[in-house]
C-alpha cells in the first residue's frame, strides 16, 4: 500500500514510482527512439557527397514505406496477440477466484445450516456460528494470499 502525507502534495509527490512499469518501459523505449532517429538521418544522408538529400528525392525510397508497413504489421500482430492472451488469463484467474469463493462460501454456509435448532442451546450456537465464519474467512484470506504475488 502506498502511504501519501496530507503536508507535502506536491505534483511529484502524487505519481507514485514504486510498482509503475512506465521506467521500465522508459528503458526499452529510449534507446529504441535514438537508434530510430540515428537511422533516419543516416538514411537522408549522402555519403557519396556528403550533404542531406533532397525531400522529393528522400520520399522516392520505397523501400522504407515497405519496411515501415512491415513493422508496424508485426509490431500490431504482435501487441494483440499478447493483449488477447493477457485478457484470457485475466479471465480465467477470476472465474477460478469466483470458484473457490463460492466453495468456501458453501462449505462455511453448511456448517452454520447443520448446526442444531434447540432453544436451549441457542447461545452456543451463535456462539460456534461467528467463530465458524471468522475463521473459515481468515483461512479464504490466507489461501487468496498464497496465490497472490
Amino acid at each position: 500500500m502506498i502511504t501519501y502525507s496530507s503536508d507535502d502534495l506536491t505534483f511529484w509527490r502524487s505519481l507514485p514510482i514504486r510498482g509503475e512499469i512506465y521506467f521500465k518501459a522508459l528503458l526499452w523505449a529510449l534507446p529504441s527512439a535514438t537508434i530510430a532517429v540515428c537511422l533516419h538521418y543516416a538514411a537522408r544522408w549522402d555519403f557519396l557527397e556528403g550533404t542531406t538529400q533532397t525531400l522529393s528525392s528522400y520520399l522516392a525510397l520505397g523501400g522504407i514505406s515497405l519496411l515501415w508497413s512491415a513493422y508496424t504489421g508485426i509490431l500490431g500482430f504482435l501487441m494483440v496477440f499478447r493483449s488477447n492472451q493477457a485478457y484470457a488469463r485475466f479471465w480465467e484467474s477470476s472465474n477460478a477466484l469466483a470458484e473457490v469463493r463460492a466453495v468456501w462460501f458453501n462449505a462455511a454456509s453448511n456448517l452454520v445450516a447443520f448446526s442444531t435448532k434447540a432453544p436451549e442451546r441457542a447461545g452456543h450456537v451463535e456462539a460456534f456460528s461467528h467463530l465458524l465464519l471468522k475463521l473459515s474467512s481468515m483461512l479464504y484470506v490466507s489461501a487468496v494470499q498464497a496465490v497472490s504475488p
